[in-house]
């Protein structure tokens, strides 16, 4: 076969199959599995792979070879069977995936090489604890013999121990450490079993030039199995096996105790059909081929893809992104997303919050919450660790000193196992947060957490979306569509709870689900045509000064159920007078196409601290107080709100500013009235616009050469050349 079509991970199982030879030899096989062709078929693994392929991508004739070649000479008289332990499923794979971790003869010739010190990483608390045993009743030499248990050789396997369930303590964890250094301390070799969640000093592993990880579960292992505990193994058998098998990265991600279930048939295509069941099992969520593109769930695939290449070899855990920040408004579906990252085949799901930790009682339980948590996430790697409403860790920054010593220890605790949780590798950590403001800045960090995304309110394609996936068995496609018109602007929450409600209704009335029994439970009242204009005339005054002054793409504007939306990706600025002033422009501008189309403003620009007036009030006052560029020079005020109750002369300066930028944006769109009412007639009817739909919408074609800015008395005008 050419190498080309080797897969990477076959490449580093394949030369494995000496070290399987070599320990397989010895072992006996249980009463109630196959056993005549046991011994040829253990000696098989040494041929099987001789041309380093993988079974899946053998022809038939291939298999055929493979599996009827002679594989060990026939003695030439019978002679009695060395008495060997005999071996159950679950330990016969655990050997299996430790040869193909070993990988060679000679790493495993250097077990018992003088003063040698091996790690042993990958297996879980209870499989290291069956691998001391295994070690040294199958793999090490007769010779070597566990230190634990007496000390009668000269060859040490440690593991941790503790006294309570893992993680270990940091009483345990000194007690591990200090029986490695007191075995540094002889010549014997030296096997120290880390299992999945437990690091070691770094100083410590700096000293083992050997460092072997229990390989996953592939179909190669899964092929050597069934070679060494099936009688009379037809090849086409196996290849019917091995074509039903799901890919290796699914395989790996699966319980031990799925495995073993599904090995318990003994057929091997019986047991290739529940592995893919397994792994084909619905998952309690969406998946993320289920999503709508967006930046958020692009970045959520591209965790997925990493997980993969670590999974199968081609990238160390330290080359790939393995954590993310959702961050957005309540209900846009932070945790929906996340759960479609823990619904990916292969991937197991654990969810907590500091809530939930907190509710287990004082510090010290709600440390011990915490820690049992990711614990829980190592043991289930590869896993998604969601933590929700992160924001609730708070900062050490935080202001308020009530509480300051247990927000610091809680703080610390969980940068703590966020450190030791990116050193055992297999989790990826996804937190969510309304605020990420207000998350302590070690925790927000790169390498804790990667990269912050926003998630908005889903657009209308991610609602149909929702809705189909949803209701696409009852709706047709244009019902579907009506539906998503009339929930723009709802949050996923929303949505979700309009299907929930809506089932109900005709769960009640004894039918089957109708469009009527959405609408009823639709957010809001029925559209106002007077409304609906006026809020399309206001966001597309957003969106054309945005686009008119250079400030960065408009990504979408839309009509909600709460009133109108204009999304953008700000663009970078040098942070000037006039840069902040353009953006003061294009806060203003939805007031001043009110004014300039209907002839007065409503109330819309302003409400809560999310408004219009809201954002545009900060920014005019941080510019007087604290960005050094107002009348005031080169000052900050720390309470610079307070001034403006304070201060009448602060007071009309921030009002000059606001009132200036009304009246630049109301210039700025006199010229294009034309395309402001188009945009706002294409809005009410779509309800929403963007991508290829938006930017067409946004051409101004008729620009003066330029738009002069009016800023507030006292400052000169300055000309801002960006044609529209």
């Amino acid at each position: 076969m050419e190498a080309a079509m080797i897969p990477t991970d076959v490449q580093q199982l394949a030369p494995w199959h000496a070290v399987a030879d070599a320990i397989f030899a010895r072992i006996d096989v249980p009463p109630d599995l196959p056993g005549p062709a046991e011994a040829a078929a253990t000696a098989a693994v040494s041929d099987s792979i001789e041309a380093q392929s993988d079974p899946r991508q053998m022809t038939r004739e291939e298999l055929d070879a493979w599996i009827d070649e002679p594989l060990v000479p026939a003695p030439k008289a019978p002679a009695p069977p060395p008495v060997r332990p005999q071996m159950g499923l679950r330990a016969r794979l655990l050997l299996l995936r430790l040869a193909a971790g070993i990988g060679t003869m000679d790493q495993l010739a250097a077990f018992s090489a003088p003063a040698a010190l091996t790690v042993i990483e990958g297996t879980s608390w209870d499989q290291a604890r069956d691998t001391v045993g295994l070690l040294t009743d199958h793999v090490l030499p007769a010779s070597c013999v566990a230190a634990g248990s007496g000390a009668r050789a000269n060859h040490r396997v440690l593991r941790p121990e503790t006294s309570s369930r893992p993680p270990l303590s940091a009483a345990d964890a000194e007690r591990f450490a200090e029986a490695i250094r007191s075995s540094l301390t002889h010549p014997d070799p030296v096997v120290i079993l880390l299992p999945i969640g437990v690091t070691l000093d770094p100083s410590i592993m700096a000293c083992a030039p050997m460092r072997i990880r229990a390989a996953p579960i592939s179909s190669a292992i899964l092929a050597v199995f069934w070679r060494a505990t099936v009688t009379d193994l037809a090849p086409e058998h196996l290849a019917d096996a091995v074509a039903i098998l799901p890919p290796d990265g699914h395989l790996a991600g699966l319980p031990e105790t799925v495995v073993l279930h599904a090995l318990r048939a003994g057929d091997p295509v019986t047991a290739a059909r529940r592995l893919a069941a397994a792994c084909a099992q619905a998952p309690g969520g969406p998946c993320l081929s289920d999503l709508s593109p967006c930046p958020a769930v692009e970045a959520a695939r591209g965790l997925i893809d990493g997980v993969r290449a670590w999974q199968s070899g081609s990238a160390a855990w330290s080359e790939i992104e393995h954590s993310l920040l959702f961050y957005g408004p309540p209900g846009t579906g932070k945790t929906w997303l996340a759960r479609a990252l823990g619904s990916e085949p292969g991937v197991r799901f654990v969810q907590s919050s500091f809530a939930e930790w907190q509710s287990a009682g004082h510090l010290g339980n709600m440390l011990a919450a915490m820690r049992a948590s990711f614990a829980e996430a190592v043991a289930a790697r590869p896993c998604v660790l969601f933590i929700d409403e992160i924001d609730a860790a708070g900062s050490r920054d935080d202001h308020d000193s009530h509480n300051a010593g247990y927000r610091r220890q809680v703080i610390n605790g969980f940068l703590e196992q966020i450190d030791q949780l990116n050193k055992s590798g297999g989790v990826l950590l996804v937190g969510a947060c309304n605020n990420p403001d207000a998350l302590d800045p070690a925790i927000r960090r790169a390498g804790r957490f990667d990269r912050s995304i926003e998630v908005p309110l889903p657009d209308r394609g991610a609602i149909m979306t929702m809705l189909t996936a949803a209701l696409g068995s009852y709706l047709s496609p244009a019902e579907i569509e009506t539906l998503a018109r009339r929930g723009t602007g709802l949050s996923a929450a929303a949505v979700d709870a309009m299907i929930r409600a809506g089932r109900s209704r005709a769960r009640a009335a004894g039918r089957d689900l109708t469009i009527d029994d959405l609408v009823a439970h639709a957010p809001g009242d029925a559209p106002d045509p007077a409304v609906d204009w006026r809020v399309a005339v206001h966001e597309a005054g957003h969106a054309l000064v945005a686009k008119a002054l250079g400030l960065g793409r408009v990504n979408r504007v839309s009509i909600t159920g709460a009133g109108g939306l204009t999304e953008r990706t700000r663009a970078l600025t040098q942070g000037r007078l006039e840069d902040l002033e353009r953006e003061l422009t294009a806060m203003m501008a939805g007031r001043a196409a009110e004014r300039l189309v209907l002839g007065d403003v409503t109330a819309g620009s302003g409400g809560d601290e999310t408004s219009d007036l809201a954002h545009a009030t900060r920014l005019a006052t941080a510019i007087e107080a604290q960005l050094g560029l107002g009348e005031m020079g080169p000052v900050w005020y720390g309470e610079a709100d307070a001034l403006l109750l304070r201060s009448p002369q602060f007071f009309s300066r921030v009002r000059a500013r606001l009132e200036a930028a009304e009246v630049q944006a109301l210039q700025t769109l006199r010229p294009h009235v034309g395309s402001l009412r188009a945009l706002a007639a294409r809005l009410v009817v779509e309800r929403e616009l963007g991508g290829e739909e938006l930017r067409q919408a946004l051409f101004l074609p008729s620009a003066p050469s330029g738009v002069t800015l009016i800023v507030a008395e006292g400052e000169e005008a300055a000309s801002c050349p960006h044609p529209i």
